[in-house]
């Protein structure tokens, strides 16, 4: 009997815990669960972060259709006569961007009046303090005007308080400042704002009714990363190229990939998108040149001529609004044309960018493939 009660005895102990390999093994098959589920769990996450970028362009786009329902044309992306209008004629009314007058559209409206009494009161979009008691309104930061995916953005310490913007206008194929471009062999302006829906409103802008290539096939807004504050953002440093309207694309695009910036767009003042306010063309504007993810460029003053280059923290593309509001998703590796060309001078005439080039342009003429997404 008392053999029995031995064995038992044993045998109850042997069950008590596992044995150092049978830990190992377990441990590894957790390491192992957890390395196939962490891709998974980030790209469900990018996916919904994708989702919500998409829907903040589709309601930015929609917004631009009522805007057009109500004035007849889309809101410029500078100088916009109704907001010289309405800000009676205020100092730098003409910087105000195409998102100001959207606000009213984008269940902003209180927003929206505190621009125009901070504007009136003499106010400008850089501006972070209050101006004759009129507390600043461009250091709000409203969800709808930023995509989830952007990585920790952070002001440039010059401008520390400005609300940011990932997303921007088209101003269509030619490399222009933000109040147009001139010939400089005429001296005549180029209404560049024709090649895109959206320019510089004191020659006229454009509206559904004169998207002559079709609104579907036509680029209105696209996603701009906007990066880090005063890092690198992420292609690494650049050499200065000085951007011209006739300045060959491959010149900017030499400097690197995805925000290879240059001259003033990547300076302590110069971050893409650092106001969501402001009608400067590195800050709510790009252009259909080089290819999505690609590289910009802009002379050293914020006045003169840059080449933005619409890109996204999205794998292989980047996130837009064409001009129907439909949203699509346009890789990398969209048809550019060559950028060892020179860049075309006249407001009408098919692009030389492909069809990347194609669908940035109003009204080019050209014919353009269905997108697929």
């Amino acid at each position: 009997m008392a053999t029995s009660n031995r064995a038992f005895s044993i045998s109850s102990r042997g069950r008590d815990g596992f044995t150092l390999v049978e830990l190992l093994v377990v441990i590894a098959i957790i390491v192992t669960l957890v390395g196939l589920l962490l891709p998974a769990v980030q790209s469900a996450r990018e996916a919904a972060r994708r989702s919500t970028c998409s829907n903040n362009l589709k309601q930015m786009a929609l917004a631009v259709h009522n805007y057009d329902s109500a004035r007849k044309q889309f809101p410029s992306a500078s100088s916009n006569p109704y907001m010289q209008t309405v800000t009676s004629s205020a100092a730098n009314w003409d910087n105000i961007g195409f998102i100001t007058p959207l606000l009213p559209y984008m269940e902003e409206q209180s927003l929206y009046d505190r621009v125009v009494a901070y504007a009136t009161a003499g106010g400008r979009p850089w501006d972070t303090t209050t101006k004759n008691s009129v507390v600043c309104p461009y250091t709000a930061k409203p969800k709808s005007l930023l995509c989830p995916s952007e990585v920790n953005p952070t002001q440039p310490k010059a401008v520390p308080a400005n609300g940011m913007t990932s997303y921007h206008c088209n101003r269509g194929d030619i490399a222009t400042s933000w109040k147009g471009l001139h010939d400089a062999n005429a001296g005549t302006p180029i209404e560049v704002e024709w090649r895109g829906p959206f320019g510089d409103g004191g020659t006229g802008n454009c509206g559904l009714s004169k998207i002559t290539d079709g609104s579907s096939k036509t680029i209105m807004l696209a996603e701009m990363a906007i990066g880090t504050g005063d890092s690198t953002f992420p292609g690494g440093s650049a050499t200065s190229v000085t951007i011209t309207g006739w300045t060959k694309p491959n010149a900017c695009a030499a400097v690197g990939g995805p925000g290879g910036y240059t001259g003033s767009v990547y300076t302590s003042t110069g971050l893409i998108g650092a106001r969501w306010g402001d009608g400067e063309l590195r800050y709510t504007s790009f252009f259909t040149i080089l290819p999505p993810n690609g590289a910009s460029c802009q002379t050293a003053s914020a006045s003169q001529v840059a080449l933005l280059t619409t890109n996204s923290y999205h794998q292989t593309g980047v996130t837009l609004a064409m001009c129907d509001a439909s949203v699509r998703f346009i890789t990398n590796y969209i048809d550019a044309g060559d950028p060892s060309q020179t860049p075309p001078v006249t407001a009408l005439g098919p692009s030389k960018w492909g069809v990347w080039g194609a669908l940035g342009t109003a009204k080019g003429g050209e014919s353009v493939a269905q997108i697929v997404d």
